[in-house]
């Protein structure tokens, strides 16, 4: 009994010294983990949650290629394109007429109201032969001026008493024409105001008549005269030749034809 306790004693010495660090140091045994101190971590659905680095890995810097940065910076710093500028409208030239007697005065004061300066300017126009519309010579002047106060309550304007010591002495003018058509086309028009007694003849005597240069306006201006010409029946409001002076500028139109 006593040997069996002997060798007991001499295996756990051999043990410890099997146990010991080099240079006699002891080493010292990990701790064992408890089980009390193991908890699980679950996710929402009850699996293993995922452990998450607490610490953010280490960047890495890229090397840029050079031609890359500039192409890049260009593109960033490039300015923004310009916006488009609308194009001016085109300016246009008109002719307007051709007047005589009142109507010339009417279209006169029309134009007026346009307040066109200097890009307004009129043209003359003579005709060697002429027709007129007209009331064959009256007896005496007093005959003349009761026929007159009969024209004025029909609401005609545009009348000429003749006292001239000639053929046509007395007689009453009722407008005067370059073509016999629209001479005609008047005395129609008299014809429906109550007017009887009215012929259409050749008057054989000069006739001026005024046509209107409008230089460089625009769709407003045009659009507005368009309108305004409806009371002038017998006018014509056409397209006309626009010249530049040596300063780019509109200036004198040529005389159109017709």
């Amino acid at each position: 009994m006593l040997i069996i306790l002997v060798l007991a004693n001499a295996a756990f010495f051999l043990a410890m010294q099997l146990n010991s660090a080099p240079g006699g140091a002891t080493r010292n045994a990990e701790p064992l983990l408890s089980e009390q101190k193991i908890k699980l971590l679950k996710g929402s659905e009850g699996d293993d949650a995922k452990v998450q680095p607490t610490t953010e890995p280490e960047k890495i810097p890229v090397k840029q290629d050079p031609l890359v940065a500039t192409a890049v910076q260009a593109t960033v710093s490039a300015p923004a394109p310009a916006p488009a500028i609308a194009k001016p409208e085109p300016l246009q030239c008109l002719e307007w007429g051709e007047f005589s007697g009142s109507e010339l005065l009417k279209a006169k004061k029309v134009l007026s109201e346009f307040k066109l300066g200097e890009k307004l300017s009129q043209r003359e126009v003579e005709y060697a032969t002429s027709y007129w519309v007209y009331m064959p010579p009256l007896k005496d002047r007093k005959a003349v001026i009761r026929k007159v106060r009969e024209i004025k309550k029909l609401g005609i304007t545009e009348y000429f008493a003749v006292n001239t010591p000639d053929k046509w002495a007395n007689a009453i003018s009722l407008g005067v024409f370059k073509t016999r058509e629209a001479a005609e086309n008047h005395l129609e028009h008299l014809k429906t105001k109550g007017i009887r007694t009215a012929i259409v003849g050749d008057r054989g005597i000069k006739l001026n008549a005024t046509w209107f240069l409008l230089n460089g306006v625009d769709q407003e201006v045009r659009a507005r005269l368009e309108t305004r010409q409806k009371d002038f029946s017998a006018s014509e409001l056409i397209n006309a030749t626009c010249t530049l002076t040596k300063k780019d500028e509109i200036g004198k139109m040529p005389r159109s034809s017709r």
